[in-house]
């Protein structure tokens, strides 16, 4: 390879992970689905309770622990799931 060469691939690589960077990171993202969830007219917001719900199960290992961990947290804080509702972590 040549000096020349070696930084056109230098740099292409780079843009390609600058374009790719928030791709990756969005995939990376647990979320669930609010319409699966019922909850308080007032209290916690959905969205504030998921968010604190999922940064406290990180800590938590293995799958169906952490679903379980993740459904008492929002029990917790007013939110149970609706019947027939499908939860992924």
């Amino acid at each position: 390879m040549t000096a020349r060469f070696a930084a056109l691939w230098c740099r292409a690589m780079k843009r390609l992970a600058v374009l790719l960077a928030p791709a990756i990171l969005l995939a990376a993202c647990q979320t669930s689905n609010g319409d699966q969830w019922n909850g308080p007219r007032l209290g916690t917001p959905y969205r504030q309770a998921e968010k604190t719900c999922f940064d406290q199960v990180e800590f938590v290992t293995g799958v169906d622990a952490k679903r379980d961990f993740f459904i008492g947290c929002m029990n917790a804080l007013g939110w149970t799931p609706k019947a027939g509702a499908k939860i992924d972590l």
